[in-house]
């Protein structure tokens, strides 16, 4: 898959999530609710299982360090060590 595909794809989903996220929701009753939530919970788990996948892969390129990770996504060192451990 090439990078600028993956980036239109990346695009879409941004944007879906923003219509998610404008839509009214206090006309929903709680089964409802309940049922959002769920379905949100399993999507939380196909993006928690594809971060893996590509700090996977950042872990497999020998050039990239927790520092760098850190830099890049601006988050502390030791959060980066704690995602790239995960991935391992």
């Amino acid at each position: 898959m090439r990078s600028n595909t993956v980036v239109d794809v990346l695009t879409r989903i941004e944007s879906i999530y923003k219509d998610v996220a404008a839509l009214r929701l206090d006309g929903l009753s709680r089964t409802e609710l309940y049922a959002l939530i769920e379905h949100l919970d399993k999507l939380d788990q196909q993006l928690a299982a594809l971060d893996q996948k590509l700090f996977g892969r950042l872990l497999a390129d020998t050039a990239s360090s927790p520092r760098d990770v850190a830099r890049r996504l601006r988050i502390s060192p030791g959060e980066a060590q704690r995602r790239l451990g995960r991935a391992s």
